[in-house]
């Protein structure tokens, strides 16, 4: 194998696939990246972790075909710390030799034939979306992942396809947010495990491009023009939350989204030394109080609303309703409730595509 390729090639190839690489493998070949150099000049990046593998082909001079594998750390660096514009010569011998102007490295190489692959899997269901679209629809419900264990088949985003809408969904029993857009394909549905949506929200926050997504029973495939990610899904049920998504809420309050998120962070501020973080929000004509209390302060504000219903004192996790209020992306948020102990429903005052659900602290 010998091939040649300019620095920023390389390391934007090497950057997308080597991400999922863990530096903690007990598996040696795991740490590394698989190179593989057709005739044509395409050569192809191929990481894998076992539960994700992500796949960049790129065009480089290929003067001898070849396969092998290489640390991709190491690999990474070297392309990092290459002077800008410069030539990167790949030669394989008993180690892989890597040449840059007057630098020289000679990396050990283990047998391409080891690498491990995913096996090729039927879908059931292919849609297409730009790959921006998809990774804010990612990013507008992961803060609401349970990263709890034991309850595994909740440990990610849970995909599906109902009514001609693709639909997104997170819960860690706090907290609860679901996005739909029209599109998809069909019915269908999978769960996506935290670290291949964070892979999504990665790799695509930037492509405009439309990409190909392919879900069997077990595996999502996303494939783009640059690049190709495939990963398990996580075996199963996700839990039937629509129960927990209340409809027509009797009490309803309109306010600022980023005056509200400002207030329970300046109050919550006195109660660093509890997990719940518990605030308390009054709604009364017009105005929401924010209070809370530590073991050794208090804090309290109020700023403006929209709001002429019975007064009410909810109590919450402080850290979910910021963020419930943030992933709303949204100047004005409209909060429906109907009682102190109830599920409390956040929505984009414009935007009917997201729900957010946060539960209140049991007194």
């Amino acid at each position: 194998m010998n091939i040649t390729m300019d620095k920023q090639t390389l390391f934007a190839a090497l950057t997308k696939v080597s991400a999922i690489v863990s530096r903690r493998n007990t598996i040696a070949i795991l740490s590394h990246v698989l190179i593989d150099a057709a005739k044509g000049g395409q050569v192809t990046f191929r990481a894998t972790n076992l539960d994700i593998e992500a796949t960049v082909t790129i065009k480089a001079n290929v003067e001898t075909p070849g396969a092998t594998t290489v640390s991709a750390e190491m690999l990474l660096n070297i392309a990092k710390n290459a002077a800008d514009g410069a030539d990167i010569v790949l030669t394989l011998g008993d180690k892989l030799q890597v040449k840059s102007g007057r630098s020289r490295f000679n990396l050990a190489v283990l047998p391409p034939v080891d690498f491990p692959t995913f096996a090729s899997f039927e879908p059931v269901a292919e849609f297409e979306v730009v790959g921006k679209d998809l990774a804010a629809m990612m990013g507008r419900v992961a803060f609401a992942q349970c990263l709890d264990a034991t309850r595994h088949y909740m440990n990610g985003v849970h995909l599906f396809g109902e009514g001609g809408q693709l639909g997104v969904v997170a819960t860690n029993g706090h907290a609860l947010a679901e996005m739909r857009v029209d599109g998809g394909a069909g019915s269908f549905s999978g769960t996506i495990p935290t670290a291949m949506v964070s892979e999504i929200m990665r790799a695509f926050s930037d492509d405009a491009s439309a990409v190909r997504v392919s879900i069997s029973q077990s595996k999502i495939q996303i494939v783009s023009p640059t690049m190709t990610i495939t990963s398990k899904l996580i075996d199963g049920q996700f839990p039937p939350y629509e129960r927990v998504i209340p409809s027509g809420p009797k009490n309803v309050a309109v306010v600022d989204m980023d005056a509200l998120a400002n207030a329970m962070r300046r109050v919550s501020s006195v109660d660093t030394g509890s997990k719940t973080r518990s605030t308390r929000l009054t709604f009364s004509d017009g105005v929401i109080g924010i209070s809370a209390r530590g073991e050794d302060a208090d804090g309290a504000d109020e700023i403006e609303c929209e709001y002429t219903d019975e007064a009410q004192t909810i109590g919450f996790n402080s850290a979910y309703v910021i963020s419930a209020l943030q992933s709303c992306a949204s100047d004005v948020v409209r909060i429906r409730f109907e009682d102190s102990m109830s599920p409390v429903l956040i929505e984009p005052i414009n935007d009917e595509r997201l729900r957010v659900v946060v539960m209140p602290l049991r007194a």
